[in-house]
């Protein structure tokens, strides 16, 4: 072995992302901060994607697949909703993962069950290595309650207890490198918090009520565990025979690192980037090949030129009891104290379809400690005027999860092209507590009040980038108004608007409902009886 061989290091870089909030200035303050040792610019990206996209990955669905032969199901099922690995005891939820990117790497982070309540969250971290297979880490979160409420808002937070790591299915590195006896020169815990564009905020400075005026705000922190395998035991074996994991230094001994935002200032919600410090020459430790700043064996690199590691968000497990479409639709008009009560509102919006603008009003998901429960609201302040007759000022946010407009006179009483826009992001936006609560509805001139909800997030944002990528335009309200043209010339030559908007938008992964009486307590979803026929008539099914 060359004795300028690189350095083992893992690297596991735990990406958190808080709260996008709108914000108006840039001020010096006398917040105070952690020590900043060292500053990066921002790389990771991170989103939640749904079976339609995992199951693209066919090396993802194989080895997912694996873990069903694990449990005698056949090998030529499709993706199943849970795949159970009878040799490692746990079950995969498929429907739903944390997607982090970087660069050419990326990783997979999915939920994991053990069938019986042991107070951990547990993922399963599918993690891209250079030869393109994946690293196979079981990854172990002792989270207190307030952790996991934060981490399903997406609120800042710092960990009581420090996750621990396991390998699994025969990977390259043994579970027992982790062992609980190795020193603590083995391990670095760092926290690294994204920096406002003028390098001086935080989100915890945000957090603590201090302006800025910098394009985007900074949206992401860092918690990386970066293991040095040479500073460790010699074979990296746990003499003791423990369960492999290892718990690193507490939170006074760790150093904290700020980073940069984006030079583009990018920044999408719930889907910000952030990079940890990195300090580490290689994944594997294989020969490097000349230079010294690319090491051979990286997959990626960072702006430093040092390797990255393997690198998950923590997905908290949803609730299987979420509502439905209909039930979702349904609880809107309750009056309780949880409930957004939304018919004196559509009644307020309804006594505006007669102007020349829009009026609108978004609505809010929050837990309430009081109640112990969420909470639907709608924003203070009440209905709201619009730019124009075809625009309402829609906002998105980790808390905002849908929004209620009017179609005025002389405009078509159905969702045009923006509507189906502004829901998208709506819905990539929010935290994962309100996604299955994100709803648009129109209020139109005519009576008719229609809403729309998603059905498959990742086929509405690719036709939705598809749609803007595909049109002719200057700038973005020249594209705007030209999908908008071509969808009112369609609804001009069918005057029946709800087979015109089925037919147009079938593959774009949403729902169409419409509410049947005054009080908003009764929805039916409607659907095409012949998608594929011109003039299909149009199905209304009540919601149970």
């Amino acid at each position: 072995m060359k004795k300028n061989r690189l350095k083992n290091y893992l690297k596991i870089a735990i990406l958190l992302f808080g709260i996008p909030i709108f914000i108006t200035a840039c001020q010096k303050d006398n917040i105070i901060e952690n020590d900043i040792i060292e500053q990066t610019t921002a790389g990771f990206k991170i989103s939640t994607i749904h079976k339609s996209s995992i199951s693209q990955n066919s090396t993802i669905s194989e080895y997912l697949k694996q873990l069903n032969q694990d449990n005698n199901i056949s090998s030529d099922v499709n993706l199943q909703k849970q795949v159970t690995s009878t040799s490692n005891s746990f079950t995969v939820n498929t429907e739903t993962a944390k997607y982090v990117e970087y660069g050419n790497y990326h990783s997979y982070t999915f939920a994991v069950d053990r069938g019986f309540d042991n107070e951990l969250t547990e993922n399963l971290l599918l993690s891209l290595q250079n030869d393109g297979s994946y690293k196979a880490i079981l990854v172990t979160y002792d989270l207190t309650d307030a952790e996991k409420l934060a981490l399903s808002n997406d609120q800042l937070i710092n960990l009581t207890n420090t996750p621990s790591f396991q390998y699994i299915d025969d990977q390259a590195l043994v579970t027992n490198i982790l062992s609980k006896n190795a020193s603590e020169e083995c391990f670095a815990f760092t926290q690294i918090y994204n920096k406002c564009c003028e390098n001086v905020h935080t989100e915890v400075s945000i957090a603590n009520g201090v302006n800025c005026t910098c394009e985007t705000d900074p949206t992401g922190y860092v918690f990386e565990i970066t293991l040095n395998a040479e500073n460790c035991n010699s074979n990296g074996s746990n003499d003791d025979g423990d369960d492999g994991t290892y718990t690193p230094p507490d939170d006074d001994d760790d150093t904290s690192t700020g980073n940069n935002g984006n030079e583009d200032g990018s920044n999408s919600g719930g889907s910000g980037t952030s990079e940890g410090d990195n300090t580490g020459t290689g994944n594997e430790g294989e020969e490097d090949s000349g230079n010294t700043n690319i090491p051979q064996d990286c997959i990626e690199v960072n702006n430093d030129g040092n390797c990255i590691g393997d690198v998950t968000s923590p997905l908290i497990p949803i609730n299987d009891n979420e509502p439905s479409p209909c039930e979702s639709l349904k609880n809107l008009s309750k009056t309780d104290s949880l409930s957004a009560n939304i018919k004196p509102i559509i009644d307020d919006l309804k006594d505006e379809t007669d102007k020349n603008k829009e009026w609108y009003i978004q609505f809010e998901r929050k837990y309430d400690s009081g109640a112990g429960a969420y909470k639907n609201y709608p924003q203070p302040g009440g209905i709201k005027e619009g730019v124009d007759k075809n625009t309402s000022k829609i906002e998105t946010w980790t808390f905002i999860i849908g929004a209620a407009h009017t179609h005025p006179e002389d405009t078509n009483a159905m969702f045009s092209w923006s509507d189906l826009k502004a829901i998208r992001d709506i819905y990539r936006d929010v935290g994962a507590f309100g996604k299955e609560h994100v709803f648009n509805i129109c209020v139109n001139h005519d009576g008719t009040i229609y809403a729309l909800k998603i059905s498959d997030f990742e086929g509405l944002s690719a036709k939705v980038e598809s749609d803007w990528a595909n049109t002719r335009g200057s700038n973005d309200k020249k594209k705007r108004a030209n999908l908008e043209d071509k969808l009112e010339k369609k609804y001009k030559r069918d005057n029946n608007l709800e087979r015109v908007f089925l037919k147009e938008f079938k593959d774009y992964g949403v729902s169409l409902y419409k509410a049947e009486d005054d009080n908003l307590s009764n929805w039916n979803k409607l659907e095409l009886n012949n998608p594929n026929a011109n003039l299909s008539s149009v199905n209304s099914i009540p919601c149970n």
